[in-house]
């Protein structure tokens, strides 16, 4: 008895007699509308052009800055942590006529300053009318003093500043240490 072929789909289910083997995934290929990628470009450009604010490139002058900085901080004020108060309450130096420096103590303050960054320029850029607005922040590393623990350690600091100590002390006999 000769051997019936039978035709098996992509999904490796026999076909049914009479009907060709498909594969479910050619019918939804039928079924999914196709897409031109040229029609998907001409939307998003107009919609870029809607939600980017144009700005002007006007120059400003520091006093300017500072003015329209403290509106931003006082129109911030109530909803402000005290963190993020204590970073808009630095005044930023105008370089570049667009570059902003902030001088930034911790890392902190960084992270405090990259989150209300957007906002922050948003408010400059739109009041001074200058789109090249942009903020520098510039890490201040603060000077660790050495501490002093010792009567000796205590004394040679102050030695060092006034000189006249270590010749009074010579004269008068005096030790440091008891």
């Amino acid at each position: 008895m000769p051997l019936k072929e039978s035709k098996v789909t992509e999904t490796g289910v026999p076909a049914s007699p009479g009907k060709p083997a498909t594969s479910k995934y050619s019918e939804q290929a039928k079924q999914t509308p196709s897409l031109n990628l040229a029609d998907l470009d001409e939307p998003e450009k107009k919609t870029e052009e809607k939600d980017v604010p144009l700005f002007g490139q006007d120059e400003f002058t520091e006093e300017h800055l500072y003015k329209v900085w403290d509106e931003y901080f006082e129109k911030k004020k109530g909803g402000l942590a005290d963190i993020e108060s204590m970073v808009l309450r630095k005044k930023p130096v105008l370089r570049d006529n667009s570059v902003l420096e902030l001088v930034i103590t911790n890392g902190v303050e960084i992270n405090i300053l990259k989150k209300m960054e957007e906002d922050l320029l948003r408010f400059l850029r739109t009041e001074l009318n200058n789109g090249q607005i942009s903020i520098k922040h510039i890490i201040a590393v603060e000077e660790t003093k050495e501490k002093l623990y010792t009567d000796t350690d205590k004394f040679n600091d102050m030695a060092k500043r006034n000189p006249v100590l270590l010749e009074l002390k010579n004269r008068l006999g005096l030790d440091t240490e008891y």
